[in-house]
Protein backbone atom coordinates (compact mmCIF):
# COMPACT_ATOMS: atom_id res chain seq x y z
CA UNK A 1 0.00 0.00 0.00
CA UNK A 2 1.18 3.30 -1.28
CA UNK A 3 3.91 2.42 -3.12
CA UNK A 4 3.71 3.70 -6.64
CA UNK A 5 6.62 2.00 -8.66
CA UNK A 6 9.22 -0.34 -7.41
CA UNK A 7 12.46 -0.48 -9.96
CA UNK A 8 15.43 -2.11 -10.45
CA UNK A 9 17.97 1.20 -9.94
CA UNK A 10 19.71 0.17 -13.19
CA UNK A 11 17.26 0.88 -14.86
CA UNK A 12 15.27 3.59 -14.29
CA UNK A 13 14.82 5.14 -17.19
CA UNK A 14 13.28 2.18 -18.60
CA UNK A 15 9.57 3.20 -16.55
CA UNK A 16 11.01 7.27 -16.10
CA UNK A 17 11.75 9.77 -18.32
CA UNK A 18 15.38 11.27 -18.07
CA UNK A 19 14.91 15.18 -16.40
CA UNK A 20 12.13 13.87 -14.00
CA UNK A 21 13.23 14.55 -10.75
CA UNK A 22 14.54 17.55 -8.76
CA UNK A 23 16.03 15.54 -6.21
CA UNK A 24 16.72 11.93 -5.88
CA UNK A 25 17.55 10.09 -2.45
CA UNK A 26 19.47 7.23 -2.02
CA UNK A 27 19.89 5.88 1.36
CA UNK A 28 21.94 2.36 2.16
CA UNK A 29 21.62 0.77 -1.08
CA UNK A 30 24.72 1.20 -3.37
CA UNK A 31 26.81 -0.61 -0.95
CA UNK A 32 23.97 -3.47 -1.79
CA UNK A 33 23.54 -2.91 -5.33
CA UNK A 34 26.48 -5.12 -7.48
CA UNK A 35 26.10 -2.78 -10.47
CA UNK A 36 26.68 0.05 -8.22
CA UNK A 37 28.04 2.24 -11.79
CA UNK A 38 25.04 1.57 -13.87
CA UNK A 39 22.72 2.58 -10.48
CA UNK A 40 24.33 5.76 -10.23
CA UNK A 41 24.28 6.45 -13.87
CA UNK A 42 20.43 6.11 -13.73
CA UNK A 43 19.89 8.26 -10.58
CA UNK A 44 21.89 11.17 -12.43
CA UNK A 45 20.13 10.53 -15.35
CA UNK A 46 16.25 10.87 -14.22
CA UNK A 47 17.32 14.26 -12.69
CA UNK A 48 16.48 17.56 -13.61
CA UNK A 49 19.20 19.96 -14.90
CA UNK A 50 20.14 21.49 -11.00
CA UNK A 51 18.98 18.45 -9.31
CA UNK A 52 20.03 17.38 -6.00
CA UNK A 53 21.20 13.69 -5.21
CA UNK A 54 21.23 13.10 -1.90
CA UNK A 55 23.10 9.27 -1.05
CA UNK A 56 24.29 7.75 1.89
CA UNK A 57 26.37 4.37 1.81
CA UNK A 58 28.87 2.37 4.00
CA UNK A 59 32.84 2.97 4.45
CA UNK A 60 35.32 0.09 4.89
CA UNK A 61 35.60 -1.21 8.03
CA UNK A 62 31.35 -1.43 8.34
CA UNK A 63 31.20 -5.39 8.25
CA UNK A 64 30.26 -7.35 5.38
CA UNK A 65 26.95 -8.95 6.09
CA UNK A 66 25.34 -11.58 3.70
CA UNK A 67 21.28 -10.79 3.42
CA UNK A 68 20.88 -8.74 1.86
CA UNK A 69 24.05 -9.14 -0.48
CA UNK A 70 26.86 -6.69 0.33
CA UNK A 71 29.52 -5.73 -2.09
CA UNK A 72 31.23 -2.65 -1.57
CA UNK A 73 32.36 0.41 0.86
CA UNK A 74 33.05 3.93 -0.07
CA UNK A 75 35.09 6.71 1.58
CA UNK A 76 35.07 10.43 0.99
CA UNK A 77 37.53 9.98 -1.44
CA UNK A 78 35.80 7.95 -3.03
CA UNK A 79 32.44 9.76 -3.43
CA UNK A 80 34.27 12.68 -4.42
CA UNK A 81 35.75 11.19 -7.05
CA UNK A 82 33.10 9.66 -8.62
CA UNK A 83 30.29 12.51 -8.66
CA UNK A 84 33.01 16.00 -8.96
CA UNK A 85 33.30 15.40 -12.83
CA UNK A 86 29.32 15.19 -13.40
CA UNK A 87 28.40 17.74 -10.60
CA UNK A 88 28.76 20.34 -7.69
CA UNK A 89 29.39 18.66 -4.42
CA UNK A 90 27.42 20.50 -1.61
CA UNK A 91 28.04 18.24 1.75
CA UNK A 92 30.33 15.67 2.03
CA UNK A 93 30.79 14.10 5.34
CA UNK A 94 31.98 10.67 7.16
CA UNK A 95 29.24 9.12 9.32
CA UNK A 96 30.88 9.18 12.69
CA UNK A 97 27.71 7.81 14.52
CA UNK A 98 29.45 4.82 15.81
CA UNK A 99 33.16 6.56 17.12
CA UNK A 100 34.42 6.04 13.86
CA UNK A 101 34.01 6.58 9.76
CA UNK A 102 31.43 3.40 9.49
CA UNK A 103 29.33 5.65 6.21
CA UNK A 104 29.70 8.48 4.07
CA UNK A 105 26.97 10.89 2.84
CA UNK A 106 26.73 13.51 0.04
CA UNK A 107 24.64 15.86 -1.68
CA UNK A 108 25.28 16.73 -4.89
CA UNK A 109 23.83 19.42 -7.35
CA UNK A 110 24.10 17.65 -10.80
CA UNK A 111 25.79 20.05 -13.88
CA UNK A 112 23.25 20.88 -16.71
CA UNK A 113 24.80 18.00 -18.88
CA UNK A 114 23.79 16.86 -22.12
CA UNK A 115 23.18 13.06 -22.55
CA UNK A 116 26.27 12.58 -24.21
CA UNK A 117 28.47 14.31 -21.09
CA UNK A 118 26.52 11.56 -18.36
CA UNK A 119 27.48 8.99 -20.89
CA UNK A 120 31.26 9.95 -20.64
CA UNK A 121 31.05 9.79 -16.83
CA UNK A 122 29.30 6.80 -17.00
CA UNK A 123 32.43 5.69 -19.33
CA UNK A 124 34.70 7.25 -16.68
CA UNK A 125 32.80 5.12 -13.53
CA UNK A 126 33.39 1.91 -15.50
CA UNK A 127 37.48 2.86 -14.05
CA UNK A 128 36.58 3.10 -10.63
CA UNK A 129 37.46 0.61 -8.25
CA UNK A 130 36.31 0.86 -5.05
CA UNK A 131 36.70 -1.77 -1.95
Amino acid sequence: DGVDLILDATKLTSELAPGTFDLVISTEMLEHCELWREALLEMVRVLKPQGLLALTTRSPGFELHGYPFDYWRFTKSDIEAIFSPIGEILVLEDDMTMGWPCGVGVILRVRDTSEAEVSAWGKLLAGKEVE
